[in-house]
């Protein structure tokens, strides 16, 4: 070889190395959402499909922060593999189905799952740990449209979920898709996936509040439907669907014909948990005005062990944690967690703080250890100093000590183990970025 040519060799080598890129910056860049950089990192199909420590990138780009659809898009348009045989838990069908957000029929990713399958994608992949399908992903939230693509190109009815993978420490409930629909309140669809006839649970309360016929739904009331039904496997109540259709009148009515504002889905979400994080402001108060208390606990899903004032905090809704506090939703003598969940997140929380002591809850040390270590973990939590100032004072001659607690579930933004396991399981341990699907509890 003549050594002009061994000269360029080693050059094109030197180079390779030096413009090589790792696994976290490659996944950064598919997270950033950054087209320009994704463009430069993964210039061909061969860079696509390469396995990072985050899965291949198309499954990467399908969850990360909600899903990046641009980035699936460029990488579909790439020629990007959309079945690896090694790819052993969701696969990117998978993943970008659980990115959907509503409406569906305006969702971005939701097409880029439309391409995938008229692509050739698995339909039938079915993850090992979990044993959930794309079919039952689709089921659950109710797609008709991409159920029916699903069916219509070979996907199949039958394979259940595993152990208790379906519902948290619920062994005897292996899901199947229909089970699914019925788990996201769509019981007609859960019908028509078991080869049944959904005609007569058309005719019932929960279908009418659903498909939004207010006038039906309150001509069933008055004429006496049982208004705390409880849904097979779901556990879902007209309460919770008023809250899914918006209806804050229907909510109303509900409760004046008796309805329990307290019921828990199987989740352990109540109405007024699903009204907080849907931004029902409306129907959230009208939820509280008739009796809803705010310290319920969400058993699975992401968030396990956030009840309803956490929710709020959470999602930036002040007025409706002070309508919590002042209408009755907070038991100010035995306040549970409320100052945890006020660690500071955003400027607000310590005037809330200020208002529950003023009504009388105070705080114990175990709050104060919590709020310590969350802090520690969070150095960009501005106003936890002070909360935890502030709190320091109602407690006489107190010092904060190590809380074992404490030190398992509050670090904002860890990946948690997500099985919804009561109250050592809430919000702090959510992780918007890269999701081991082994590991996450939530319905799909």
């Amino acid at each position: 070889m003549k050594l002009g040519t061994v000269f360029f060799l080693i050059t094109i080598l030197t180079l390779a190395t030096l413009y090589a890129y790792t696994d976290s910056e490659r996944q950064d860049a598919i997270c950033s959402g950054d087209m320009g950089t994704v463009m430069r990192i993964f210039s061909s199909k061969s860079e696509i499909d390469q396995k990072a420590k985050g899965g291949y990138s198309l499954s990467v780009a399908a969850y990360c922060y909600g899903g990046r659809p641009a980035v699936v898009r460029y990488f579909l348009d790439k020629g990007a593999e959309l079945n690896h045989p090694d790819e052993t838990g969701y696969n990117a069908v998978m993943w970008a189905i659980r990115s959907f957000h509503r409406p569906l029929e305006s969702d971005q990713m939701r097409e880029q799952v439309f391409r995938m399958i008229n692509m050739g994608a698995d339909v039938n992949h079915q993850c090992a740990t979990t044993g959930r399908t794309a079919l039952m992903g689709a089921a659950e939230l109710g797609d008709r449209g991409l159920v029916d693509l699903l069916l219509s190109k070979g996907a199949s009815k039958t394979p259940r979920t595993k152990a208790d993978w379906c519902i948290s420490g619920n062994y005897s409930a292996q899901c199947s898709a229909a089970d699914y629909a019925r788990l996201g309140g769509f019981v007609d669809l859960a019908i028509e996936l078991d080869g049944g006839n959904p005609d007569t649970y058309k005719t019932q309360l929960n279908y009418a509040i659903r498909t939004g016929n207010r006038p039906e739904a309150e001509r069933l009331i008055a004429s006496g439907a049982d208004v705390n039904m409880k849904e097979t496997l779901s556990n879902l109540t007209p309460l919770h669907y008023a809250v899914f259709a918006n209806d804050a009148e229907i909510v109303r009515s509900l409760i004046r014909a008796g309805a329990n504002p307290n019921v828990q889905s199987y989740a352990g979400t109540t109405p007024l948990r699903e009204a907080v994080v849907r931004y029902e402001r409306e129907a959230a108060r009208a939820l509280i005005d008739g009796g809803a208390k705010a310290n319920n606990a969400q058993r699975q899903g992401c968030g396990g062990g956030l009840d309803e004032f956490g929710w709020a905090a959470e999602y930036n809704q002040r007025d409706i944690a002070e309508y919590m506090i002042n209408h009755g939703a907070i038991d100010i003598q035995n306040p549970g967690r409320v100052f945890q969940e006020l660690y500071g997140r955003h400027d607000w929380n310590i005037e809330v703080v200020r208002l529950l002591l003023d009504k009388g809850a105070r705080p114990t040390m175990t709050d104060i250890d919590t709020l310590r270590t969350i802090k520690a973990r969070n150095a960009w939590l501005q106003h936890a100093d002070d909360i935890i100032a502030l709190l320091e004072t109602y407690i006489p001659n107190g010092t904060p000590t190590v809380n074992m607690h404490a030190q398992k579930s509050v670090r904002v933004g860890s990946a948690g183990n997500r099985k919804g396991g009561g109250s050592e399981y809430h919000i702090l341990n959510k992780k918007n970025g890269p999701v081991n699907p082994s590991n996450s509890r939530d319905p799909f």
